[in-house]
């Protein structure tokens, strides 16, 4: 059966909730689905939305007649909930609850994820978050575009490039931890070029830790497939409030080798073979990298760790969750 679809955003930044979110709303609309998109202001440029989108104006003007709203943050919930539409669905990619930056709403958060509208999730990990709640949740696990693929090279570059993401700002990104271990790195003897990419500019903080020898800043997300393959190893240092953690499967799929943390998130990664340090390890995520890219088989095993560890994740397998999500929401609670 056809639905009329509202997937509601707090504003449309360019993170991987919102990137994630939209993949979902293409796959409804790929079976036929009327899909809108709700967000504070107009479509950015970067999204390549094709379809219909609804400037809410900050909660201030309700969508079009729908037959299932999709909140994605806690914002959008408690105004779903405030509004009383029919049918609403949680869709949930982080418990914001655990993040410090957000410590002064922790009270109105949890109100919010105490009432009980059924809930979409992106890793196991966020089932048992929730489950105090009262939530019963289901996993859409994510997928990336086709477009992620290795690039044909046997070695790491004579000067290997390795990839820092995330906002700097962001407790639980981690980004000063990955920053020390390009320092450590580098005192192990190790020579390397680290590039950083970022949503928000650069922070001269920052720079007081490691001075990049490049930042992006706003990366669209048409060029990062054909960036992303050229580099020799993402560092992710996230600590265990990340919901999921889109851009290690996006390096993964690319060919490039990752250390990751070793976080409840990641574990299917993790348990498939990919290298994983403590998030608070610098010296360890160093001594990680420079086993990866001090021999090239190495890091052509690596490769091909990462590889089959991102399988799983295909859009198969998120489009197949996805229609069961929608199957549950008719039946009992």
């Amino acid at each position: 059966m056809t639905m009329r679809i509202t997937i509601v955003f707090d504003a449309p930044e360019l993170c991987g909730g919102v990137i994630n979110a939209v993949s979902i709303a293409r796959l409804l609309q790929r079976d036929g689905h009327r899909v809108t998109l709700s967000a504070r202001g107009g479509p950015p440029a970067w999204l390549a939305w094709r379809g219909a989108w609804h400037d809410h104006q900050g909660f201030q003007v309700e969508p079009p007649a729908q037959d299932l709203v999709i909140a994605t943050y806690w914002t959008t919930v408690a105004w779903a909930k405030a509004a009383g539409w029919p049918k609403v669905v949680h869709f949930c990619q982080g418990y914001e609850g655990d993040l410090i930056h957000l410590a002064a709403q922790r009270e109105a958060i949890e109100a919010v994820y105490r009432h009980p509208f059924p809930t979409w999730v992106v890793s196991p990990m966020l089932v048992q978050r929730l489950a105090p709640f009262g939530r019963r949740a289901m996993v859409l696990p994510p997928h990336v575009s086709p477009r992620f693929r290795p690039a044909w090279r046997f070695q790491p570059h004579p000067l290997p490039r390795i990839l820092v993401t995330g906002i700097f700002e962001a407790e639980v990104k981690n980004v000063p931890t990955a920053l020390q271990a390009v320092r450590c790195l580098r005192g192990l003897g190790m020579p390397c070029r680290v590039e950083r990419w970022s949503t928000f500019p650069l922070n001269p903080r920052e720079t007081e830790l490691l001075q990049a020898d490049a930042f992006h800043h706003l990366v669209p997300p048409r060029q990062v497939p054909e960036l992303l393959r050229q580099f020799d190893l993402l560092l992710f240092t996230s600590r265990a409030m990340e919901g999921f953690g889109l851009p290690v499967l996006e390096a993964l799929r690319s060919g490039v080798p990752a250390v990751i943390s070793t976080i409840p998130s990641l574990q299917p990664f993790t348990a498939a073979g990919v290298a994983s340090v403590d998030p608070e390890d610098s010296e360890g995520f160093a001594a990680a990298a420079y086993r990866l890219l001090d021999e090239a088989k190495v890091w052509r095993r690596a490769r091909r760790v990462g590889r089959a560890a991102a399988a799983p994740f295909s859009e198969a397998a998120t489009q197949a969750a996805l229609v069961a999500a929608l199957k549950a929401l008719d039946g009992p609670a």
